[in-house]
């Protein structure tokens, strides 16, 4: 399994998501918006994983695109991946900061195309950015990281 995105998952660690069946390999790319994930991805697919777990969106919440057409490139980026490998999409994680209201929205629009196209989608609904994220207002504390690695493990699981 390959867990691939935007700095958020930094403190996501693939060998605590691994079993004895499962090795999970997370890549972790600062600043990453969608288009970026484009590039990122095929790298990954080469080693044809079993499942593609992306996040990524909540940096292009702040290049000023709108909600439905960063859902639809995330959901255009699954449908490339699932070409080659299984692929789930995690939910663009709760901010603190000005963009915090764009982020149900999209998420909205991303679990609805998600459902036409068959495709995972992973709610992260118990992550709570008055308790955690730290300092940033856009990155998980610890606590919130561990919550992050349990969402991840479930659909890892499964």
């Amino acid at each position: 399994v390959s867990i691939l995105g935007d700095s958020i998952l930094k403190h996501v660690k693939g060998y605590e998501l691994s079993n004895n069946k499962t090795r999970v390999i997370v890549k972790s790319f600062p600043g990453a918006t969608t288009k970026c994930m484009n590039d990122y991805v095929k790298p990954t697919l080469s080693f044809n994983p079993d499942l593609v777990i992306i996040h990524c969106g909540t940096n292009d919440l702040k290049n000023n695109t709108d909600n439905e057409n960063i859902a639809s490139s995330i959901v255009n980026l699954a449908n490339t991946i699932s070409q080659k490998s299984n692929v789930c999409i995690s939910s663009i994680l709760p901010r603190n900061d000005k963009f915090k209201d764009r982020v149900p929205e999209v998420n909205n629009l991303l679990k609805f195309m998600c459902n036409e196209r068959n495709i995972g989608f992973i709610d992260h609904n118990n992550i709570n950015p008055s308790i955690h994220l730290n300092r940033s207002k856009l990155h998980l504390n610890v606590k919130g990281s561990e919550i992050l690695s349990e969402n991840l493990k479930l659909v890892v699981k499964d």
